[in-house]
């Protein structure tokens, strides 16, 4: 194995096929998640993406964040708009899971961009891979007219999905680590954790 891709791509790979089948999840890959569920899912996306995405502007001078900060990656604005088309104008007041809320906290506290760095890997790789088939779900589940309601699937400024893909990778492995990459494997294996987490926890009715 060569390169701080490949480590985290096979050092978290059984983490993160736990998380695809924790909680929620196999409903929602069988077409099976109801409406309010996936508002609260969104909704919990939200709460960590609105602590990832400002936590990448504070650090966005920094070389293990600079080559990931890409406008067209931005999913904050793009889940308010598919949560408000799923939950309505109260989508705020859904809850906020104790694992999303363990994300966002890590993310806000942290001032350690490597930390950083590592949770944009799970979240905007996963959102630029599977997250591409559950767009297609989410369209089937709810008969949705055009591409309302996917906003956050949909990413126009970023037309070549493969290219885009191999640059992060790329970036990845020119990161300055001194550990081999060690702490970001590290923080990327606690980020998977969580989602499992929080997949089990939007499981429980609420």
């Amino acid at each position: 194995m060569s390169g701080l891709a490949a480590r985290l791509r096979e050092e978290t790979r059984d983490t993160h096929m736990r998380a695809e089948r924790a909680g929620i999840m196999p409903d929602f890959l069988r077409g099976q998640i109801e409406r309010r569920t996936y508002a609260r899912l969104l909704r919990n996306l939200h709460g960590v993406y609105d602590a990832l995405e400002p936590a990448m502007q504070r650090h966005a001078l920094s070389p293990f964040i600079a080559p990931f900060v890409h406008p067209g990656l931005w999913r904050r604005d793009a889940l308010e708009a598919d949560a408000a088309f799923f939950g309505g104008a109260e989508w705020r007041a859904l809850p906020l899971e104790p694992a999303a809320q363990e994300l966002a906290d890590r993310l806000n506290a942290s001032g350690d961009p490597e930390v950083v760095s590592a949770h944009a890997y799970v979240r905007y790789m996963g959102d630029l891979s599977g997250g591409q088939a559950l767009r297609g779900v989410v369209r089937r589940i709810f008969t949705l007219p055009d591409d309302h309601g996917v906003a956050f699937y949909t990413f126009p400024a970023i037309p070549d999905f493969g290219a885009f893909k191999t640059a992060f990778r790329a970036s990845l492995d020119a990161l300055p680590v001194t550990d081999g990459g060690d702490a970001i494997v590290a923080e990327a294996l606690e980020s998977f954790a969580a989602h499992e987490r929080l997949f089990e926890q939007l499981a429980t009715p609420r």
